[in-house]
């Protein structure tokens, strides 16, 4: 019967644990423990730790294929009488220091996990990738875990080396990756050791052929220059991991909600009590999306949500570090199960912990910890020159005294001393048409519209100093309004009310004061709010349109944050260095957000 059998190359590739030998009597206990819900009394095949030899190498095979009923996915719950059969099977191989594991359909049990060791990340990931192999797509996870930061992306062309921009790119992660290498496609998944060989399906003895290779491909490695070098670097977590101290943790479930709509995941329980309940468990993952905050107490870590204590008190998530990795630990996790179509059903804290779902980061900004390794934006402070080419300087912010100023119901103009005003009065005296769009669903703080150009200006005040929080809000602002630079004729068409109006705004006191400040700030002489809409209108349908973004800060020295990244990369003593490498890092990202749409970005500052 195992003649019969054809298997898809695609497997899952450890190394062994040295501490730990596979015996037959471990083999044993596997398969029975996966296939004791089989349909029959025999298996379709079964066979324990045979002997082959593979390349010249004696290895080790078991396989074990059965048949077991499973609950319909598009029935609600089980009915003895309704169910779907599907063939299950698992293949084990044991060759040279590697344990490599094929399965489908069949429940994930924790007794393989003991005499596994990860493959290191930096091989995995440019196994089939050097500088002669072509990348046609790479799913990539952002290291930075801010509130408005994108969490991840699909990049995807014929051949990305001549498609994207790198730029930037040192800010994210690779988790998965398809390529072709010797004229053969194959795809990774980096955080699960998973490869798969696009190639149809093969025999049993191929299949193990196969595996041998790409175990002695991983073997034979060298380190070599590639595409991927380009994204964040790996760098040892045993040298390193001491010397940190964890700072935030992001949990990245979106896989989870997309499998539950797919219906790969069929339901959600939760067991507390000795009782089980079922779980909306995309409702929380939805509400409870954000970067979490890390805790000692009694010299382990917790973590802990600044607006919601109570819950992650209650939660109560720990983190473990390991000596070659770090763990999650929950026992609300633990309690939570999800059910596969498989059969399969993993905790949550299994499913975590298994496909590294979070991003870890320390009180050294600038590297990360996601899929199993360090990683290090090493390429920070190698861009200084760049990032500081898009700050200008302007003397005249440095007389400001507020954002805005102060109002009184006759007030036509901002305070001179106002950042507004600079906007008004100072950066921009050329565009026709200017909006003050602050308040309420705005865009930008103001927004500048000249023949072929469309401005927005995202101004903040604060006290001189390298304020990486303020910083960071204007950032945010700026990113989240990006793809508002290109509106829809309908969303202009909902602006013509509120541009057409007086700005209203809370004074000092919390008191609402309706000033006579128009929102349309400049227009020429005898138009009114349809003309600059139809103006505004005409300018987006310009093939050559130009769109820029202004930050107008009055709290960062374009020459002090230069002379602190250059002490920076010559390791020099640096006050506030943890304020400069966030403010760099949200330079980068900004920067990187802007090249990805077209976008200009200039920051107008005090010398």
């Amino acid at each position: 019967m195992i003649n019969e059998i054809e298997m898809a190359e695609g497997a899952y590739f450890y190394k062994k644990n040295d501490s730990k030998t596979i015996s037959d009597k471990a083999i044993k206990n596997i398969f029975f423990e996966i296939s004791k819900n089989r349909m029959t009394r025999s298996h379709t095949v079964k066979v324990e730790r045979d002997y082959i030899t593979i390349n010249g190498n004696d290895a080790r095979y078991s396989i074990c294929v059965f048949k077991q009923k499973f609950k319909p996915s598009i029935l609600k719950s089980y009915n003895i009488k309704e169910y779907e059969i599907k063939f299950c099977h698992i293949l084990i191989l044991e060759y040279l220091d590697y344990i490599i594991i094929s399965k489908k359909n069949v429940k994930n049990k924790n007794e393989l996990d003991k005499y596994l060791d990860n493959i290191d990340y930096s091989i995995l990931s440019k196994l089939y990738a050097d500088e002669q192999s072509k990348f046609h797509k790479l799913q990539l996870d952002n290291l930075d875990v801010s509130s408005l930061a994108l969490r991840s992306k699909v990049i995807e062309a014929l051949e990305l080396k001549n498609s994207f921009s790198t730029f930037g790119a040192n800010n994210y992660a690779i988790r998965n990756m398809r390529v072709t290498s010797n004229g053969q496609l194959y795809s990774l998944s980096l955080g699960t050791s998973r490869i798969n060989k696009h190639s149809g399906k093969v025999d049993v003895v191929s299949f193990l052929n196969w595996i041998g290779s790409v175990c002695d491909d991983i073997s034979k490695y060298k380190a070599s220059s590639s595409f991927v070098d380009s994204f964040a670097v790996p760098i040892s977590f045993s040298s390193k991991i001491g010397s940190l101290t964890p700072k935030g943790v992001l949990f990245k479930l979106g896989d989870v909600i997309e499998q539950i709509e797919q219906g790969v995941i069929t339901k959600v329980t939760y067991n507390y009590n000795s009782s089980t309940s079922n779980l909306k468990l995309e409702k929380y993952i939805s509400k409870y999306d954000s970067a979490l905050e890390v805790f000692q107490s009694k010299g382990r870590l917790f973590l802990s949500s600044p607006t919601k204590k109570l819950l992650f008190k209650a939660i109560n998530i720990e983190i473990k570090i390991l000596k070659q990795s770090i763990k999650i630990r929950s026992d609300t996790f633990k309690n939570i199960n999800l059910h596969y179509s498989t059969g399969e059903v993993l905790t949550l804290e299994e499913y975590i912990n298994k496909n590294s779902n979070y991003v870890i980061t320390f009180d050294k900004p600038h590297i990360a910890y996601h899929s199993k390794k360090l990683f290090e934006n090493s390429y920070l402070l190698s861009n200084i020159s760049a990032f500081m080419s898009i700050f200008e300087p302007c003397s005249r912010l440095s007389d400001v005294k507020s954002e805005k100023g102060d109002f009184r119901s006759n007030s036509t103009q901002f305070s001179n001393d106002s950042i507004f005003n600079k906007v008004e009065t100072v950066v921009n005296t050329i565009s026709p048409y200017m909006f003050l769009d602050d308040l309420g669903n705005e865009w930008a703080d103001h927004i500048a519209v000249s023949d072929g150009v469309i401005e927005f200006y995202h101004s903040k005040y604060g006290k001189n100093g390298l304020s990486a929080s303020k910083f960071q809000d204007v950032v945010g602002q700026a990113q989240k309004n990006l793809g508002n630079l290109v509106p829809h004729p309908n969303r202009l068409i909902e602006k013509e009310k509120k541009w057409g109006g007086k700005f209203k705004i809370k004074d000092s006191n919390n008191q609402s004061v309706q000033t006579s400040i128009k929102r349309i700030r400049k227009i020429p002489n005898g138009e009114g709010i349809k003309d600059a809409i139809e103006y505004y209108n005409k300018q987006l349908q310009n093939p050559n349109l130009r769109k820029v973004v202004y930050l107008v800060v009055n709290f960062i020295s374009k020459s002090n944050l230069q002379n602190s990244l250059v002490a920076l990369k010559q390791k020099a003593p640096l006050q506030r260095k943890n304020e400069v490498v966030q403010i760099l890092w949200f330079i980068s990202s900004l920067i990187c957000s802007c090249k990805e749409q077209g976008v200009e970005i200039k920051i107008l500052c005090l010398p």
